[in-house]
Formats: C-alpha cells, sequence, structure tokens
C-alpha cells in the first residue's frame, strides 16, 4: 500500500533481530544478494570491501517467507557494513534501500530495511514525507495486538506480482482508493493517539476489505478463523507484509474465547 500513496506506520519488533558475522563458510543464502550487490556497483557502497568480503553470513531468528522484514534485515546489516558514507536521511536511506531490497522483492518501497536500519517506529506520510517517532505510548483498555502464524512460509514475489496485476482493474483501484486507503489513515491516526473504538473500526474494514477482494493473500488454514472472529467481533486479522503466508496481525479482544485460535501460534504485540 506505500507504494500507492497510502500512509503507514511501521514498527520494529524486538524478539526478532539478525546481523552480519564473520565465519569461515559461504553463506549460500547471502552470496547471491551479495553478487548481486557487486554486479549493481551501487555508489553508495564500497566496491573494493564488496569484491573482496566473501567471509560473511547473517545470523538471524526472523523466520523467512514470513512477511517480518527478514530480507529487510539482510538489505540493512550490509548496507550497515559496507556504506561509503554516513548519511541519517531518512528519505535517502529508504531510496537506497528501494534499490537494494529490489533483489528480493522485484519492487521495494525500502520500508522494511530502514526500519531496521534506524531501530525506531517510522510513520510514512502519502505527501512522501517520513515522520520518526522514538516512543510509542500508544494503550488500549479492551483490545491487544498480536501476531499470528499461519504456519506456512511462502515466496514475496508470487503475491506481490498477483497484487500488482490486480491493480490493472480499475474497479479494484477504486476499492482501495476510496474505501482502503482513507481506512489505514485512520487506523494509524487512532493508534497514535490511542483512540481504541476508532482503531478497531478502521482495523475491522481493512480485515473485511481484505478477505472480500484479496482472498489469495489469505492462506486456506486461516480463513475460518478469519471469519468467525470477523462474525464475532473478537478477533480482527489483517494481511502483514505480502501476505500468502507467514505472519498475520490481529486485533483481539482481551477477553475474547476464540478456540480456533489456539491452534496458531501467537506473539504479543502490545
Amino acid at each position: 500500500m506505500i507504494n500507492l500513496g497510502s500512509d503507514a506506520l511501521s514498527i520494529p519488533y524486538p524478539q526478532f533481530h539478525g546481523k552480519l558475522q564473520k565465519t569461515e563458510d559461504k553463506d549460500s543464502r547471502l552470496l547471491p544478494f551479495l553478487n548481486f550487490l557487486r554486479s549493481s556497483q551501487f555508489s553508495f557502497l564500497d566496491e573494493l570491501k564488496l569484491s573482496t568480503n566473501n567471509s560473511l553470513k547473517f545470523s538471524s531468528n526472523i523466520p523467512e517467507g514470513y512477511g517480518s522484514g527478514s530480507s529487510g534485515a539482510i538489505v540493512a546489516s550490509c548496507y550497515d557494513h559496507f556504506r561509503t558514507d554516513n548519511i541519517i536521511d531518512p528519505k535517502t536511506l529508504r531510496e537506497r534501500f528501494s534499490k537494494m531490497e529490489a533483489f528480493y522483492h522485484g519492487k521495494s518501497s525500502g520500508t522494511d530495511p530502514l526500519i531496521s536500519y534506524l531501530d525506531t517506529a517510522i510513520k510514512f506520510n502519502s505527501d512522501d514525507s517520513i515522520d520518526i517517532i522514538p516512543e510509542l505510548n500508544t494503550s488500549f483498555e479492551n483490545y491487544s495486538l498480536i501476531l499470528v502464524d499461519s504456519g506456512r512460509s511462502r515466496e514475496g514475489k508470487e503475491y506481490i506480482k498477483w497484487f500488482l496485476s490486480r491493480l490493472k482493474g480499475r474497479k479494484f483501484v477504486s476499492i482501495l482508493a476510496e474505501t482502503l486507503v482513507p481506512a489505514t489513515h485512520n487506523c494509524i491516526e487512532s493508534y497514535l493517539t490511542s483512540s481504541e473504538t476508532d482503531f478497531r473500526d478502521s482495523f475491522a474494514i481493512i480485515s473485511n476489505i481484505q478477505s472480500e477482494h484479496m482472498g489469495k493473500l489469505i492462506p486456506d488454514n486461516m480463513k475460518s478463523l478469519w471469519a468467525s472472529g470477523q462474525r464475532s467481533g473478537d478477533l480482527y486479522l489483517k494481511i502483514c507484509g505480502a501476505g500468502g503466508g507467514g505472519f498475520f496481525i490481529g486485533l483481539i479482544q482481551k477477553d475474547a474465547q476464540l478456540p480456533e485460535l489456539a491452534k496458531f501460534k501467537t506473539y504479543s504485540l502490545s
């Protein structure tokens, strides 16, 4: 949605992390990305250092194919290791990260690497401005945010390609522009101001639109939970990252009894 002019709010999750480390063995996961960086010859990366440095591995507990920023963390770590300057302007960094993360997704907003690199909450505005939020004090009385593990990893490129193909349809674009984008804006603003009712209502709109118009991005084993939560009003789910698997963000009523949710591993976000 960021690439479509929507606001976005990204918050780092400290339980998942990763870093570059020296190693005697080649990292088969990292090496193709390093080769991409070498061939791309980005002016902001040290070409000599890139050409001579193969003894690196990316050590991480971030699940891959889960929409939790694993590729963003790799990009941020490599940028920090090979950068040629100390630029801290968020927009410049985001542009650089977008170019680097294109290796993984074909098209990238640069958001995930920026969050990982700066390690702070960031609000991306529809006018392309960026607000750094060093401290969040959001609190809700009746609802909590959770991550729900679908138990299935996915290849993000497939689902990004599907989503971009849908943008060729006028009806789909109209739904995004007239309903989803405003709901996303309201959801972010109400979260930042701890306006619980407005946040729940906006989150529910996003959840409903995604289930109705983006069913391909929701794995089959999540659809029953998604529907039952909507019916009861006890749980609303939304896509995390490209969708298709991995994590989903949930807004759950604190006293809710949801036997179906017990089938999934969950992580508290608030």
